[in-house]
Order: C-alpha cells, then structure tokens, then sequence
C-alpha cells in the first residue's frame, strides 16, 4: 500500500513507524521534513501552499490528514482545519485513493 500522512509530526510520525514496519510504502508531509521517521519518504510541503503541494506521489490507497494548528485561536484552527483540508483534497483531486481519514485535536 501507498500511504500519505500529511501532517507527519508527533501522532503522524507514531502511524508512520507503525505503517513502516507493516512493509507499506509511507510518504510523510510536513514543512520540515528532516523530522520524518527512518524508513518514510520525506515530503518537504505546507498545507497552507497548494503550489508546494504538487509534491504528493501518485497512486496513494490511503491517505491520512494528522495536521495540527500552528497556534490557538479561531485563524490558526481554520487555517489548519479548513483551508490545509481543502488544499490538500485539491492536490488529490485527480487521484482516487481507497480512503482518506481526518484526525483533529
């Protein structure tokens, strides 16, 4: 299986390991990508650019979005919960992966 987590910081990395460890090919999505665990593909992308977001491999089964905000208050949650959202399943709109799941504070 081909896998996305978009947001592959301390619970994506965790799914990450996990995921890896089952033999499934993993890409993890962050602005930072130094952070990714051992075994993952990095993606250097932020939620908040779509342009960036042309990064995202082809043919994904699965994709989970485990984004947090990047602050509190009503911006910080709507940039995260909303616009990251929506520019993500705009980069995935030519692609048909099986599922994709939401994770949220």
């Amino acid at each position: 299986m081909r896998i996305l987590i978009a947001g592959c910081g301390y619970v994506g990395s965790a799914l990450a390991e996990l995921l890896h460890q089952q033999d499934h090919e993993v890409f993890g999505l962050r602005r930072d990508p130094t952070q990714v665990p051992n075994g993952v593909t990095p993606l250097a992308a932020d939620l908040q650019d779509p342009e960036s977001l042309r990064a995202i491999p082809p043919d994904l089964d699965y994709v989970y979005y485990a984004a947090s905000a990047n602050g509190y208050g009503e911006a910080a949650y709507r940039a995260a919960y909303v616009t990251g959202v929506q520019n993500l399943l705009d980069a995935l709109a030519n692609q048909s992966p099986r599922r994709i799941f939401f994770t949220s504070s």
